[in-house]
């Protein structure tokens, strides 16, 4: 495991695209360019090459906040993503009650742990699979649709396990998070 992401970064310069196709928010890996430490969960790494698209498919599971926390240090370091990163519409999004969720079934697992690293990725793909989720494309249709569709969700993970969600925070900063992404079009 040890390196793939320098290997990845090295053949990156050859390509137009780097891809991120499953997954979500994970473990990740790190490269340091020109001195400067940059981590990748949920990003593509190639976004590190000034021509390449990173592009987040639709088998990923999307944390808005992941992404654009992991976006700054980019940013800031001089490696400008605008324009240059993509997120398929059929992306399901990952919200903080997945998370919740996570380390809830993961707390009472007692001795039989999985290892989950509490990103929400799998109670993510088990929303997505029953149904209840939300896809990154909603955040193009009116606001009140969008929101409509979130509390659902959130109200159902609510009631199945026993989690207190704070949607009103979550949703102000997927608002701010959607004007950007509408801004750059970034959803494809």
């Amino acid at each position: 495991d040890e390196g793939k992401a320098k290997l990845a970064d090295v053949l990156q310069s050859d390509f137009q695209y780097s891809a991120r196709y499953n997954g979500g928010a994970n473990a990740g890996h790190t490269l340091v360019v020109d001195g400067k430490r940059y981590a990748f969960h949920l990003l593509p790494c190639g976004l590190i090459q000034p021509t390449v698209t990173g592009v987040i498919g639709n088998g990923v599971v999307t944390n808005l906040t992941s992404l654009f926390n992991e976006r700054t240090p980019l940013h800031e370091g001089g490696i400008d993503t605008r324009g240059r990163l993509k997120v398929s519409d059929r992306s399901h999004l990952l919200f903080d009650f997945h998370k919740q969720v996570d380390g809830l079934l993961e707390s009472r697992r007692a001795g039989d742990k999985l290892g989950t690293t509490k990103q929400g990725i799998g109670p993510a793909y088990a929303s997505k699979m029953t149904r209840n989720n939300v896809r990154v494309g909603m955040l193009k249709e009116d606001w009140e649709v969008f929101e409509r569709y979130y509390l659902s969700a959130a109200e159902a993970h609510e009631m199945m396990f026993e989690v207190e969600v704070d949607t009103k925070s979550e949703l102000e900063r997927i608002k701010a998070y959607r004007a950007e992404m509408l801004e750059e079009d970034m959803i494809t």
